[in-house]
């Protein structure tokens, strides 16, 4: 199945009332000068496990669904590094981070994946320390079979897991989710829709001449 445009409308007009309640950890890259290519061990077999930073000093290096333990250890780590090395965390090198990369490896990381500076100032809000929150995070969502593939024009997301989730969000962005666990209704006890559900919605709208 892929989802098109007016997938996106239906969502907007029948999808759940969402909201992304967690933080990712963003450590800014602004000196790496050489390209590392890493694997995401969450999606590791398909085409969302290479990552690669492009060492052009615009990579961020974000961490998803950390406990409040590997949050204090991931900050004791990057402290340490400062202390020994003299600089910011953020200065670091090639060596520097493939370092980082089989310390997160070693003490299962398992959701880390690159992206750039655009996306942190456009997409998120700082919370405490290196955390940040989507400044998007309301948003309407449906549940989507596996297997089930959207294009935004730029790039092609695909249903991998049970449960996952097209989300819209109040921009108008949309995107496929593979960590439903990430997001909760806002109304309490409130169970997020099927794509099938909303499409009968949608019909049953029609057919009372409302459409949307």
């Amino acid at each position: 199945m892929e989802l098109t445009g007016k997938d996106v409308e239906l969502v907007k007009a029948f999808g759940t009332p969402i909201k992304c309640g967690t933080e990712r950890y963003v450590l800014e890259l602004t000196k790496l000068d050489k390209p590392i290519h890493f694997i995401n061990p969450k999606d590791a077999g398909t085409e969302y496990g290479d990552q690669n930073l492009k060492g052009d000093g615009t990579d961020i290096l974000l961490l998803n669904g950390l406990t409040a333990e590997q949050v204090k250890m991931l900050d004791f780590y990057l402290k340490g590094f400062e202390v020994q090395n003299d600089k910011r965390a953020e200065d670091m090198n090639a060596k520097e981070v493939r370092s980082l990369l089989v310390f997160l490896e070693k003490y299962g990381f398992n959701d880390r994946y690159c992206s750039n500076q655009e996306y942190k100032e456009n997409s998120l809000i700082p919370t405490t320390g290196r955390l940040y929150r989507r400044n998007n995070d309301e948003c309407r969502g449906v549940v989507i079979p596996v297997g089930t593939t959207y294009t935004d024009g730029e790039k092609t997301q695909q249903a991998n897991v049970e449960g996952a989730l097209f989300v819209v969000d109040s921009k108008g962005g949309a995107r496929i989710t593979n960590v439903p666990e990430d997001y909760q209704p806002v109304k309490k006890d409130a169970q997020i829709v099927e794509l099938k559900t909303a499409v009968n919605m949608l019909l049953a709208s029609k057919n009372m001449g409302r459409g949307i």
